[in-house]
Order: C-alpha cells, then structure tokens, then sequence
C-alpha cells in the first residue's frame, strides 16, 4: 500500500486516477488543505492584496493524498475501462467475439451431466453500457439457444436472461454485488415454490468458465451447468 501526495488536480479528476491504478486495485482520496482563490485587493493594480482585503473564494482545487491498496485476488474478468459516453464499460465487452466449448448440464445432482456444446457471441452494446451473450447448442439432445445481457452500475450487477431449454417463456432477472466477480441471483417458479439460480462468470486462464448453481427452497445448493469457453481464432 502506498501513499502519494498528488498536487491541486480538478476534483472532477478524482475518479480516473483509478485508471492509473493496476486492474482491480482500489483508490481513495482525501482532502488534505483546500488550495483558495483569492479575490483583488481593493488597492487596484500593482498594489499588493492586504490581508484584511483578501477574500477566500470557494476552491475548485484542492490537495489531497492517494492511497492506492493491493489488488484484491480476484480480478476483474477483463481490464476495468470508461466506454465512449464515459461511464465504465461492462468487463466482458473486453472479450466480444466467438466462442466455443463443452458445456454440462445436471438434471440429476447425483448422477451424470448431460454433455454438448456451446457456441457464443459475445457483443458490447450501447457503447459499452452492457454486454450480450447469445449461444446455442444441444441439450438432451435438442436444440438449445439463449442469450444473456448483463449491465453494471456503481451498486450491483444485474442479467436479464431467456433460455429455450431452462427459462422456458418466463425470462430470468437477477442482481449481484458490484465487483470484481461477475456473480447474480435470481430465481424460477417450480409448482408452489421458488427456487434460486445463481450464475457466476470467471477466467481460467485462456478460457472464459460460466457456472450455474441450482438452490432448493430450504437453501440446500446443487451444480447445475458449467459452460468452458475457448475463443474461436479468426480465419484469415
């Protein structure tokens, strides 16, 4: 952890010094002495301001200290960035393109994962407001598509999302934490009940991994699909 005295700066100027931070690292500011501006001595030109005629103006700078901490573990799935309207992109437009790989899906906790394979677009729109992942594949044997469109704000994660095979014709919202990871919580109507479903998005290495919990009403939590996504190379 460091400490840097940083000279008057705009206040509005505040924020990007994150950008100048390693990804995922965490800054914060403290006002340390407001720098004033002065107004002209009633002595008029080439006399020297008096100190009883000197009026302090509010100050639109101001000296503050920059604590810049350790990145937490976890990193943010691509590279923190401001979109063309300014605000802070979504961390997956980092990864727009193809993608490809081996999707399992568990109807059965305890027994074996149904196996196909998922092939995504992943798209930045709105300039980077949010991110949309459109897939489609084979399940039990069926065709299979859906798509998921994911926002971030300064307080939480959000995902709007429609799957053929496991939303049916109502469509799943669901929120998190804002953050370093990329996890939601939602929830479906089975019968009388609602259950939970949270979908979690990480990097393992080279690949993007996305995986959905299924929780029981009594909170009890089971593995419900895990998607590895290779990126597709470009054809010339």
């Amino acid at each position: 952890m460091g400490t840097t005295l940083v000279p008057p700066v705009p206040l509005e100027l505040l924020e990007l010094l994150e950008l100048l931070a390693s990804p995922g690292a965490l800054v914060s500011a403290e006002p340390l002495a407001a720098v004033p501006s002065l107004s002209p001595s009633p002595g008029g030109e080439g006399h020297a301001p008096s100190p009883s005629h000197t009026t302090p103006t509010t100050p639109r700078t101001a000296r503050i200290a920059v604590t810049i901490a350790p990145a937490p573990a976890r990193q943010w799935i691509g590279r923190r960035r401001w979109s063309m309207t300014g605000l802070m992109a979504h961390p997956l437009t980092e990864l727009t393109g193809s993608w490809t790989g081996p999707a399992r899906t568990w109807l059965d906790p305890s027994g074996e994962p149904d196996v196909g394979t998922w092939r995504v677009e992943i798209e930045s729109l709105l300039d980077g407001r949010y991110a949309r992942l459109r897939y489609d594949g084979v399940c039990t044997g069926k065709p299979h598509r859906g798509e998921m469109t994911l926002g971030l704000d300064d307080h939480e994660h959000t995902m709007y999302w429609i799957d053929s095979f496991h939303t049916g014709a109502s469509a799943m919202w669901s929120t998190g934490p804002a953050g370093p990871a990329v996890g939601v919580l939602g929830s479906y109507r089975a019968g009388p009940d609602r259950w939970g479903w949270r979908t979690a998005f990480r990097r393992d290495g080279d690949l993007l991994v996305i995986e959905a919990t299924n929780i029981s009403p009594s909170g009890s939590e089971d593995r419900a699909v895990e998607v590895r996504l290779g990126r597709v190379a470009e054809t010339a």
